[in-house]
């Protein structure tokens, strides 16, 4: 499923594979998501891990999200969020490409006939 902001949508792959989605607004743009990623890897860093513990731990548990997506096909809110972080820390760290497993979807403008109508009938 994915989940549009008023702004748009972050989409996140893995394996080729739409996995989860992240709406984008005003408040929480794509900024606001890698701050969220750089976060993690601090708090990571601040509770004693070493930078190859916490990049076997993200691998590991993009992997096991997608193993879990492909099985059940469904996560729930804090599986989104997790993958979420997990995939936009891999992609600070420079193991990953950002254009490999992001893709941001503006949202989608109505055409002109469709904002009429619905003008009309309001």
């Amino acid at each position: 499923m994915i989940i549009q902001g008023t702004e748009g949508t972050l989409c996140l792959f893995w394996n080729d594979k739409l996995i989860s989605s992240a709406p984008l607004s005003k408040k929480k743009n794509i900024d606001y998501y890698k701050n969220k990623a750089n976060d993690l890897i601090v708090d990571s860093l601040r509770s004693g891990y070493n930078m190859k513990e916490i990049i076997t731990i993200l691998h590991q548990l993009c992997v096991s999200t997608y193993l879990k997506k492909t099985k059940i096909n469904k996560l729930d809110t804090e599986g989104h969020a997790m993958f979420r972080d997990c995939i936009l820390s891999l992609v600070k760290l420079q193991l990953l490409d950002f254009d490999d497993v992001c893709l941001i979807c503006p949202r989608k403008k109505l055409s002109r006939k469709k904002q009429q109508n619905d003008h009309t009938s309001q």
